[in-house]
């Protein structure tokens, strides 16, 4: 009776941690959604009460001044990332729509884009 109940918990268990994942997309889908909404979806999407004027300057240091009071989150894992010269940002958009106007032009791309996360690499 023990092994029926411990198999039935753990079964439970895996069905209640599967129902609350995302179901896994398609190429189809990623690639829309990883074009820039017009209706927010996510922190990265929001637009702050303010206008952006950011001069051109270290990757680092603009994407922290645009991700600081949004949470949307903008990672890397090379470290060589951090020195390369973005372009200016200027206008009341979203951090979304900041990070292309930074990056367009640059050695650096946006790899992965989600609701609170934008994932950045070299082209």
């Amino acid at each position: 009776m023990n092994e029926i109940l411990r198999g039935s918990c753990i079964g439970f268990a895996l069905v209640a941690l599967l129902a609350g994942c995302k179901p896994a997309t398609t190429a189809s889908t990623t690639a829309s959604s990883t074009t820039a909404s017009t209706t927010p979806t996510g922190k990265c999407d929001s637009v702050p009460d303010h206008t952006y004027n950011l001069p051109t300057g270290r990757f680092d240091e603009v994407s922290q001044q645009l991700a600081h009071a949004t949470g949307c989150m903008i990672v890397y894992r090379d470290p060589t990332l951090a020195a390369v010269q973005v372009n200016a940002v200027k206008g009341q958009i979203s951090i979304r729509q900041a990070m292309h106007q930074a990056l367009e032009g640059t050695a650096l791309r946006i790899e992965q884009e989600q609701a609170d996360t934008i994932q950045v690499g070299r082209r």
